[in-house]
């Protein structure tokens, strides 16, 4: 059984894949990591994941989309060991221009040698999922999923930033209860 990393934005992406979790599966075998409150580097908790039996899945809060991708371009050929899924909100953009901000961003560090390219997607009123291939020198090297929200979670799930963490958590529990299509792709993408 391989463990399964998923990279959010924020802690109420986290908290959705929580929830989530908990309403369609009765396992608890996941672990939550917070960026902004912890001094474990990402390596180390990345590889802390893999040895542990107990905890199949990982649900980590960058603290925003600019630090998912930079997250992912430090540790882009790593990350071939373990089942990647990154969640991020393309706020309002269209996915080609998101992919393209994202190639953009791996060029800093791989001059071009590095590339990321959806190979399909399946989409909701309010999520896309890409299957993507990671390019290295002209080879794909592995995949990963992407689920992207059209806009961001919060808009489509009426969470305000600030509010406490119990009408937050009703908010979001109401729109997994809600969307059953949006449940359904994001548990086939990664549970």
């Amino acid at each position: 059984m391989s463990s399964v990393v998923v990279m959010t934005e924020g802690r109420h992406d986290v908290e959705f894949l929580r929830v989530l979790h908990r309403r369609v599966t009765d396992r608890r075998d996941y672990d939550t990591f917070l960026a902004d409150e912890t001094d474990d580097t990402q390596e180390k908790r990345i590889r802390q994941h893999r040895v542990d039996d107990a905890t199949r899945w990982l649900y980590k809060a960058e603290g925003g989309r600019s630090r998912v991708l930079k997250k992912f371009r430090s540790n882009a050929l790593r990350l071939a060991a373990v089942e990647l899924v990154l969640l991020v909100d393309l706020d309002g953009e269209a996915y080609g221009t998101f992919e393209e901000q994202f190639n953009d961003t791996l060029d800093e560090h791989y001059d071009g040698k590095l590339r990321v390219t959806s190979r399909g997607r399946r989409a909701t009123d309010h999520l896309q999922a890409h299957d993507c291939g990671v390019i290295v020198g002209g080879t794909e090297e592995y995949r990963f999923d992407l689920l992207a929200f059209h806009d961001d979670l919060e808009t489509v799930t009426g969470v305000e930033r600030g509010e406490d963490r119990s009408t937050y958590r009703e908010k979001l529990a109401q729109y997994v209860a809600d969307n059953e299509v949006v449940r359904e792709t994001v548990r086939e993408t990664v549970l």
